[in-house]
């Protein structure tokens, strides 16, 4: 939400030119210059350690999959169950400068398993805009699936600003899908409004921002799945359709399914019990008998009663008609997510949307030993994640009636400050779990905000990892450009075939985002 907010105000460009074009100006330094008053500091008092000078941006030794000026977030990838050399990747490209186009989706595929990668022809572009009166002004969430005969599927939003006047204002939101055949080259979307899986009209007031919904929805975080028996494809989802739901986050969470060989998604299940408060930001996935098996971080600060924070799974064996009451599986701290109006302590935006970033894998594998066996990653900590943040995971072999005692999964020594964040998993065809994870370890100094990228592998079942560290040197996301940029986004995924991980990353290169990876 934070993201399209943010994104929106680019309208204020149309009515405020000249002052914008001072501060883009002043910023310009801003974002050239990649050095903190803190580590001027340190060097003068001779106090950065050997780690810290060894991970100081000297050099780039990254292995980018992008090069340019503007901001590259929020990726996601799949890979062809049919074909493992296909893997689909998508990400925003933002340059926020941009009046009239501040933010674009770049797509490639490999059919030679990362050798080469070609652009894939697609038309992201919601609608026809219409100047002078309309305008792109954000969107996100690029996610992407394959199904069991290695169709492609991804969806995404984008939102259009219409203003008419600085007192008629609207912005209207689009969850589209589009659906490939030939492994990523070219995509097409259904017609009419089929070609939403969810849509939508805001009110905007340029000294107010947000206000009512004029109609429809506004979609949020959605994530997608195939199920297997079928080949029906499932999307869970938030959708604001009040004030009041936008505010409280009260029933706004389900999934909707589209039946294989139709292009309409039926209506939204609600999959927390009705009245649940702020139950989102969820994922699923779905079993070899086509269960479907979604989990949600649910919260609410104790208004009226006590306060409760944790993750919780259901299931629906009905294919998405009904789903089960809810299963716990750990208690969580969510009490810093901007999400439910909390400051963000750190003041860097690497951290300010630091939720559970709850994440779910299952191991279909008919000769792994762990057969069945449903996985959940998140990331916890101190009740305010201002100090220390870790990654977690759990299991359960009851599909999700029971789950183990949660472990955490980095194991660098126990210290009292240090996060380890935004975690992914995958499950390769062997029954290996697989993570990864951005990671600050070896940077013991509060507000120094260095990362590294790490992937970790169990054949085990989840009950031991072998870490690897993917990236060559770490990054400093407490850098002035990186302050003015716009962070990492918030959909990442690690994938593996029966023999190697394919890493995907974004990381600040010192001018602006960047998307780098590794196999």
């Amino acid at each position: 939400i934070m993201k399209i907010v943010f994104l929106t105000l680019i309208l204020i460009n149309v009515f405020l030119s000249n002052i914008y074009a001072q501060e883009k100006r002043a910023r310009v330094l801003d974002r050239k210059v990649w050095i903190s008053e803190e580590m001027i500091k340190k060097l003068a008092n001779g106090q950065l350690d050997s780690a810290e000078i060894q991970a100081l941006p000297a050099a780039k030794h990254f292995k980018k999959f992008t090069n340019n000026t503007e901001e590259d977030i929020e990726l996601h990838a799949a890979i062809n169950p049919m074909d493992s050399s296909n893997i689909v990747i998508s990400w925003m490209r933002m340059n926020p400068g941009n009046s009239n186009m501040p933010l674009v989706f770049e797509l490639y595929y490999t059919e030679d398993f990362g050798q080469t990668w070609q652009t894939g022809e697609i038309d992201f572009m919601p609608k026809v805009l219409t100047p002078p009166n309309e305008a792109m002004s954000g969107g996100g969430d690029p996610m992407i699936v394959f199904d069991t005969n290695g169709r492609a599927y991804i969806s995404w939003i984008y939102s259009v600003v219409r203003a008419y006047s600085q007192e008629e204002i609207y912005v209207d939101f689009y969850l589209t899908y589009a659906s490939s055949d030939d492994k990523g080259a070219t995509w097409t979307r259904a017609e009419g409004t089929d070609k939403y899986i969810s849509y939508g009209t805001m009110n905007y007031e340029l000294t107010g921002g947000f206000q009512n919904m004029e109609s429809g929805n506004f979609p949020d975080k959605q994530w997608m799945a195939i199920n297997p028996v079928n080949n029906d494809l499932l999307v869970s989802l938030a959708e604001f359709n009040t004030s009041d739901n936008y505010n409280t986050g009260i029933d706004t969470w389900g999934i909707k399914r589209k039946p294989n060989g139709s292009d309409l998604f039926q209506e939204k299940v609600l999959v927390p019990p009705a009245g649940t408060l702020w139950a989102q930001l969820g994922a699923m996935a779905i079993d070899k008998n086509g269960n479907i098996h979604a989990i949600y971080p649910y919260y609410h600060l104790g208004f009226p009663s006590p306060a409760e924070e944790k993750i919780v799974h259901c299931i629906s064996t009905d294919n998405g008609a009904t789903y089960s009451e809810p299963h716990d599986i750990a208690l969580v701290n969510v009490t810093n997510f901007k999400g439910v109006g909390q400051e963000n302590p750190t003041s860097n935006k690497m951290y300010e949307r630091m939720y559970p970033a709850s994440y779910i894998a299952i191991d279909t594998c008919s000769t792994s030993p762990y057969e069945g066996r449903i996985y959940v990653v998140w990331n916890s900590g101190d009740a305010a994640y201002t100090k220390k943040v870790d990654v977690l995971i759990s299991y359960s072999d009851d599909s999700g009636t029971s789950w183990s005692t949660p472990r955490i999964v980095n194991t660098d020594p126990p210290r009292n400050y240090g996060f380890h964040h935004r975690p992914t998993i995958y499950v390769n065809p062997e029954g290996v779990v697989v993570l990864a994870w951005y990671d600050n370890r070896g940077f013991n100094v509060p507000n120094v905000y260095y990362n590294n990228y790490y992937y970790a592998l169990s054949f085990d079942g989840s009950a031991t990892f072998e870490e690897f560290k993917v990236s060559d040197q770490a990054w400093n996301y407490n850098a002035d450009g990186f302050d003015a940029s716009v962070g990492i986004g918030e959909y990442f995924q690690i994938l593996a075939t029966k023999h190697n991980v394919i890493a995907f990353y974004g990381a600040f290169d010192g001018e602006d985002v960047e998307i780098y990876y590794n196999i």
